[in-house]
């Protein structure tokens, strides 16, 4: 029997913004190829490179909710203001909203860490995942009437 894994809001966050900068990081590359600013067969590998890099980050996210290779996109992103001045402030957008994300995200997740530890101690007990939610959502009313 497969167990699902819990995914952290943290997590999620980032994977729906690095997902929404996808669709903009392709549009900048095009901008950049088509103004000239650098050759169009090096800004089509750096700028394949650079969507293939969010693309693994994404993967990394959902298969291990670490945050690292999402910060390192972000930094990519300001950095490439470098070649064009605006994606200073198109990088600099999606830093900030990472940033919100990643501090609403822990947030989010601190809260849901008891209810979260009570799906895990049922699953232990050797319980279905079906009765480990029903439990988890016990344990949740209980601690919304106390």
């Amino acid at each position: 029997m497969s167990r699902t894994r819990v995914t952290t809001m943290t997590a999620t966050l980032g994977m729906i913004l690095l997902g929404s900068q996808l669709c903009v990081t392709f549009l900048c590359v095009l901008a950049i190829v088509g103004l000239k600013v650098v050759p169009m067969e090096l800004g089509l590998w750096v700028g394949g490179g650079i969507l293939a890099f969010q693309l693994a980050a994404i993967a990394v996210l959902k298969v291990t909710n670490n945050t690292w290779l999402g910060w390192a996109v972000e930094l990519i992103s300001v950095a490439a203001g470098f070649l064009q001045p605006a994606m200073f402030i198109v990088g600099g957008m999606f830093l900030a909203a990472w940033i919100y994300c990643m501090i609403q995200g822990k947030r989010i997740d601190a809260e849901r860490a008891p209810v979260i530890a009570e799906y895990e101690r049922a699953l232990a007990e050797g319980v279905s995942e079906e009765e480990a939610a029903a439990r988890a959502r016990e344990f949740t009313a209980n601690r919304g009437a106390a």
